[in-house]
């Protein structure tokens, strides 16, 4: 009887601990993420966040995000990095097409599943690419333009003229934007692209621009802007100009300015819109959360699409008083999610340390048991 006893209590113990290490020690397989940015401002700030947001559903995925600075050489050793990391996906925004396509098909070439977001690379070598469609920007912006032509009754004997701040010479954005812009003015006998020069993305260099081309053709009427940091850098210019020269006369102040991105938050181009900085601008979402669902699907072998071009939309003032108010809503939504997840994570990490406790606890009385 007292053998069978030892035999009942062994088996106990023995299935305790079988049941224990399946609840404790079968993590489900980890993947992990590698995401060359080639910068790091406000647009991609965005796009990082919503990508940190979509892990909350996927907590499988580990993220590692470096930053080129504007620089393609260095992105492209970010990228070599990370295929001698063997991370298990790669996103690659792209600085410049041509200068990083190399290192992308390297990684492509290895068997690494690439998705390209934002901004495109030349080639094929890509799994998937996420982004807008940047030659239908620089269209929209010629209907714009063509629709303050008409706002100002501009003929073909007196055109409106326009000034273009460019990006980075180089980058997909920068190419494409122009070179739908140039089209779209074919059939736009009241418009006149006056002159162009590339600012690099940023402030600094977008005011050297634009205060060169204003005083080169001081009858400008319009400026437009490949994105909204270099948009509101040539807005100040332009109205330093008007005060210091009035090279406007009676048309004082009426120049018109058109950005691209119109990102909401502090400093951003719906911002900027709202306090009259410039009038409107350009944009397509950055959808960080959906290059993520993407990525998913590729790990997990499920179908996907390889290419998404996402829609684009003019903001003008009542469009962005409405992404404004949407914006901080969201906001406001993410920050109560983020703080449940993390109610949530603390709540199963002392549901998992109950229950090691409670078999640690019946193991010691079923010894003791056996003892007496």
């Amino acid at each position: 009887m007292k053998q069978n006893c030892v035999h009942i209590f062994t088996l106990i113990i023995f299935s305790i601990s079988v049941i224990a290490c399946n609840q404790t020690f079968s993590p489900p397989k980890r993947y992990r993420i590698g995401v060359s940015q080639c910068s790091d401002d406000a647009w991609r700030t965005k796009m990082n966040e919503e990508m940190q947001r979509e892990l909350i559903f996927h907590p499988e995925i580990s993220l590692e995000i470096r930053h080129a600075s504007d620089n393609s050489q260095l992105q492209c050793l970010q990228i070599d990095s990370f295929i001698a990391e063997d991370v298990d996906l790669l996103i690659v925004c792209p600085n410049e097409a041509e200068e990083v396509k190399s290192a992308v098909s390297r990684a492509y070439d290895a068997g690494l599943p690439v998705i390209v977001a934002d901004r495109q690379v030349t080639g094929e070598k890509y799994t998937a690419f996420i982004g807008g469609d940047n030659y239908a920007v620089g269209r929209h912006m010629a209907n714009w333009l063509q629709s303050c032509a008409e706002k100002l009754a501009a003929t073909p004997q007196q055109p409106l003229q326009v000034i273009e701040i460019m990006g980075l010479a180089g980058s997909t954005p920068c190419v494409w934007r122009h070179a739908g812009l140039i089209d779209g003015l074919e059939s736009i006998t009241n418009v006149k692209l006056m002159g162009s020069g590339n600012a690099n993305w940023f402030a600094a260099p977008a005011r050297v621009v634009a205060d060169s081309l204003l005083r080169c053709y001081p009858e400008t009427n319009v400026i437009v802007a490949q994105n909204d940091i270099m948009a509101i850098a040539a807005a100040e210019v332009a109205e330093k100009l008007v005060y210091a020269r009035d090279i406007y006369g009676d048309r004082r102040g009426s120049i018109y300015v058109l950005g691209t991105d119109a990102m909401t938050g502090e400093g951003g181009g719906v911002e900027a819109i709202l306090q009259g900085k410039i009038d409107a601008s350009i944009t397509y979402a950055s959808r960080g959360d959906m290059v993520i669902q993407t990525a998913v699907k590729i790990l997990n072998n499920e179908p996907y699409l390889r290419d998404t071009i996402l829609p684009i939309m003019l903001v003008d003032p009542a469009v962005a008083e409405t992404m404004q108010l949407m914006s901080h809503e969201i906001e406001h939504n993410m920050a109560t999610i983020q703080a449940l997840q993390h109610r949530i994570t603390w709540l199963r990490d002392m549901s998992q340390l109950q229950r090691v406790l409670l078999y640690a606890t019946a193991a010691c009385i079923i010894i003791l048991l056996m003892l007496l």
